[in-house]
């Protein structure tokens, strides 16, 4: 991840993008914990680690798609 930081972004801003990055990963953290009890409840354990990974498959293939388009443009 840093190394992508350091390549994708110009100095000036590797500041900011740390700070998104670590803010994005707090919440999402608190979020996703929180969230998976209550889904828990109403859901089963099995049907919410289901949707968890359905969510993440589809931001991993998000982040995939945008870091292609964005490294073929900057070449």
């Amino acid at each position: 991840i840093d190394a992508y930081r350091t390549e994708f972004f110009p100095a000036t801003e590797r500041g900011l993008s740390v700070t998104f990055y670590t803010t994005g990963y707090r919440i999402a953290t608190i979020i996703s914990s929180a969230g998976a009890l209550i889904l828990a409840d109403s859901l089963g354990w099995h049907n919410m680690f289901l949707l968890m990974a359905a969510i993440m498959l589809g931001t991993a293939a998000i982040t995939l798609f945008l870091t292609k388009e964005t490294v073929q443009q900057k070449q």
